[in-house]
């Protein structure tokens, strides 16, 4: 089975979409958020999702129950549970990608930040890596791969980003692209034996029912 992913980039901050129609947790999460931009980050994850399930697996939300792992990250629960999922944003993007086994993903706007500082929670060859190079790229590719494996681990934040290196033979189980100002990793034990199909789309063009 192939990964399939999309590429949302959101037109604005304005909500223009009827919360009414999210499910209940996720209407109860958006009452905890005071962000516009990241509610509406929130929001359009679950539109995408909908609407990836819809286009390309002919599954309706009505059949599609939610649960969470042990460590927070959600998977489909029953009819439709062979079907993999996650889901990463930043600012005006949300990606979601779908296969058949477990899989992560991570999206990160590529933008100046203190790099050397941040990557003092990377392992010493990779900071040594991304410092020799002096590369804002680099830094963006290990932190995304990162981010993405222990997505697709399930682990999330609970493993430490010191426990391993994303440049040390683990080209099998990540990949990494950039599409415009978006760097994009993801992570799949299946990575190299499937082709991976992704599109990038406007709000506009999202359908929850077809």
């Amino acid at each position: 089975m192939e990964i399939r992913g999309v590429l949302l980039l959101l037109n604005s901050q304005d909500i223009k979409q009827d919360v009414k129609l999210l499910s209940d947790g996720r209407q109860k999460r958006l009452l905890t958020i005071q962000d516009e931009a990241y509610k509406k980050q929130i929001i359009m994850s679950e539109f995408l999702l909908r609407h990836m399930l819809k286009k390309f697996y002919g599954v309706i939300w009505e059949d599609v129950k939610i649960l969470e792992r042990r460590y927070g990250k959600p998977y489909i629960y029953g009819k439709n549970e062979y079907l993999k999922f996650n889901i990463s944003h930043t600012d005006n993007a949300v990606i979601c990608v779908i296969s058949d086994d477990e899989i992560g993903v991570d999206i990160e706007k590529v933008e100046p930040v203190e790099y050397e500082k941040i990557c003092r929670i990377f392992t010493i060859e990779e900071q040594t890596k991304i410092i020799s190079s002096d590369s804002l790229t680099m830094f963006y590719e290990v932190f995304t791969k990162k981010e993405a494996y222990t997505k697709m681990l399930g682990l999330g934040l609970n493993m430490p980003f010191n426990a391993f290196n994303v440049l040390d033979n683990m080209d099998d189980i990540l990949k990494t692209l950039t599409i415009g100002d978006y760097m994009i990793s993801i992570s799949s034990r299946k990575i190299n034996q499937n082709k991976i199909f992704l599109d990038v789309i406007k709000e506009d063009e999202i359908k929850l029912y077809e």
